[in-house]
């Protein structure tokens, strides 16, 4: 038995990913918006938020519950392909600091110690 996903629902489900996944990778970037100083994934995650409210009011909590679980699954991919990425030797004239950047870019989906 096949089921038919319709395009807006898929859509939806891809942008709930890209936007849980950049309110990580935004994470340890403070920005400063008049007096507030806030992460930059603090302004992404919102809509991360508002895309599922939808997705559960139109498709249900089922469907809602699915696209969150996919994008717990797909933080942790870009993770796990960042964790490999940081092992493969870098060129010799690559910089190292770049390194560290992306280092503390998964403190905050894997709760490391800073």
């Amino acid at each position: 038995m096949k089921e038919k996903v319709s395009v807006p629902f898929m859509l939806l489900g891809i942008l709930f990913n890209v936007c849980l996944i950049a309110a990580n990778l935004l994470e340890t970037k403070v920005i400063q918006i008049g007096s507030l100083t806030v992460t930059a994934g603090l302004l992404v995650f919102p809509i991360s938020y508002i895309i599922n409210d939808c997705i559960a009011e139109v498709w249900g909590f089922k469907k809602a519950r699915l696209i969150i679980w996919s994008g717990f699954a797909m933080n942790f991919f870009v993770v796990a392909l960042g964790l490999i990425a940081v092992a493969i030797p870098a060129a010799p004239f690559g910089k190292e600091k770049n390194i560290l950047i992306l280092y503390s870019v998964w403190r905050p989906a894997l709760w490391l110690p800073v």
